[in-house]
């Protein structure tokens, strides 16, 4: 039997995992963490019970958008709250803030539907379907509302910029 075999020293092992598969794990783990956070309704603080006034306030602010009611909608947003159009890169601050992002029903040919999709202890998220003068499909989008107290507080509004009127 050979003696000057030995079994590998482990702190001199090469690490399995590159920076890339680190950062990969990192990213799945929050993004994960995340979709758990808004799907289970999860608040900031740990809560898992979603507030009646939250599906409420949401409730309001569909109508609202169904009746193209631009007035009423802004209403329903903190006076500090942002209002932002992922796709046309627009932001806005406040209650007017919110007016002149909603004040767009001139353009469009009627609000096709509003779909309440998720309502968190502090989030929500809702589909919106307009039609458009010059096409027969539309445009659709989500807008993600942070949700606090009995106002909203952020909106970001993501849909198809090739659509847009």
């Amino acid at each position: 039997i050979d003696e000057t075999i030995s079994s590998p020293d482990l702190n001199e092992r090469t690490p399995r995992w590159s920076a890339v598969s680190t950062v990969a794990v990192v990213v799945a783990l929050v993004l994960g963490a995340v979709v758990g956070w808004f799907v289970g309704g999860r608040s900031d603080d740990g809560n898992t019970e979603v507030p009646a006034e939250n599906v409420e306030l949401v409730e309001e602010w569909a109508e609202a958008v169904r009746a193209e009611d631009v007035r009423r909608i802004s209403e329903l947003y903190h006076e500090d709250a942002v209002w932002y159009d992922e796709a046309g890169d627009d932001r806005f601050s406040g209650v007017s803030g919110a007016y002149k992002g909603w004040n767009i029903f001139g353009v469009i040919d009627g609000v096709t539907a509003v779909d309440v999709i998720a309502v968190g202890a502090d989030h929500a998220a809702v589909r919106w379907t307009f039609g458009l003068h010059y096409s027969d499909e539309g445009i659709t989008g989500v807008s993600l509302l942070d949700l606090g107290g009995d106002l909203i507080t952020a909106e970001t509004v993501y849909y198809d910029s090739a659509q847009a009127p």
